[in-house]
């Protein structure tokens, strides 16, 4: 038998996991179960789902995030504001559900849902991400955002009423939501962490100054990968970066772009080291500009000796940096050293 409290956590980590994919569908479809008695175990505090305003309000919101998830651009404007709402929301809904609990179990279940939420959050956001880079032409990206969309819709209202409607199977939608995120692969994971790092990032260099990182600026796991400069050679120089395509490193790896005076690297920290990879030498630059990240596909230079150009990689350029355009400056004026 189950333990009632194991439910809870269940029930609480499936709604998180569902706010964090679609906020707002998730709210209207609990609030209208629970109107209709489709839900007969929605905690006190949640009862407040039933009213009509949060419902209507809910549902609206829900329309108009159903259009900007199908036009370019505004889209990840939408995701970036949402890296925070999301997981607030979730957080909220799991201190309501346990208004009359302890303060101490009020406190980390809110915490624990917040996570659960950005996690689901994410993972999202790494979809997109991967959907957009790997779909080479418009009409295709299109057509995967809104089949992404869909089934983002679609499993956040599975998830969140299955975990209230029956309460004996939501410890294994707890497990199933926590599978889909295993199983989604170390590329996805990648893309995740760059999904949100990119969104903080955008939201500093917004706020903030953006600009090159100096060494002493970065970490100090980076620092020691970074070689020393002879006297009177430019100091090295860093931006938040991840790449993508680059031999031996994995997809969508987060790390930093460094300018040294034996020229570009990209370092990153692995779980128990850090590596520096020194770039192919470069031949075709070209940018993409986004809302979130700023993606170059670099193309290999051809070889002196005959052999064939290394094979093209991504570089995103994180939105807290310098200027992209001074970045592919950079790649072209120091690619071939």
């Amino acid at each position: 038998m189950i333990s009632g409290s194991l439910i809870l956590a269940g029930q609480l980590f499936g709604t998180a996991f569902a706010c964090g994919l679609n906020l707002y569908a998730t709210i209207a479809i609990l609030g209208i179960a629970s109107r209709l008695d489709w839900i007969p175990n929605l905690p006190p505090g949640m009862l407040g789902l039933e009213h009509g305003l949060v419902i209507g309000s809910a549902a609206a919101l829900y329309l108009v995030e159903f259009t900007v998830d199908r036009v370019p651009l505004i889209d990840h404007a939408w995701e970036a504001v949402h890296t925070l709402i999301r997981p607030a929301a979730a957080g909220l809904l799991a201190w309501l559900a346990l208004q009359g609990a302890p303060l101490y179990l009020q406190f980390g279940a809110t915490a624990a849902t917040v996570g659960v939420a950005l996690a689901a959050h994410g993972t999202k956001t790494g979809l997109r991400l991967i959907v957009s880079t790997r779909a080479s032409e418009a009409r295709r990206r299109s057509l995967l955002r809104t089949a992404v969309s869909l089934l983002e819709d679609f499993a956040a209202v599975g998830i969140a009423v299955a975990a209230l409607i029956f309460p004996n199977v939501a410890v294994g939608v707890m497990a199933g939501s926590a599978a889909l995120l295993l199983l989604g692969g170390p590329r996805l994971w990648r893309a995740s962490a760059l999904g949100v790092r990119a969104m903080l990032a955008r939201s500093r260099g917004f706020f903030g100054s953006r600009g090159w990182r100096s060494r002493e600026q970065l970490p100090r796991s980076i620092r020691s990968a970074i070689p020393f400069e002879p006297l009177g050679r430019s100091p090295a120089r860093a931006a938040s970066a991840a790449v993508s395509g680059l031999p031996g490193i994995g997809e969508y790896r987060n790390g930093w772009l460094v300018f040294t005076c034996d020229g570009p690297r990209f370092i990153y920290r692995s779980l128990f080291r850090t590596h520096s990879v020194q770039l192919p030498p470069t031949g075709d630059v070209r940018l993409r500009r986004g809302l979130v990240t700023d993606a170059i596909d670099v193309k290999g230079a051809p070889s002196t000796n005959g052999r064939p150009a290394s094979r093209q990689f991504t570089i995103f350029l994180l939105k807290d940096g310098p200027t992209p355009g001074v970045t592919v400056s950079e790649l072209n004026t120091m690619g071939s050293v």
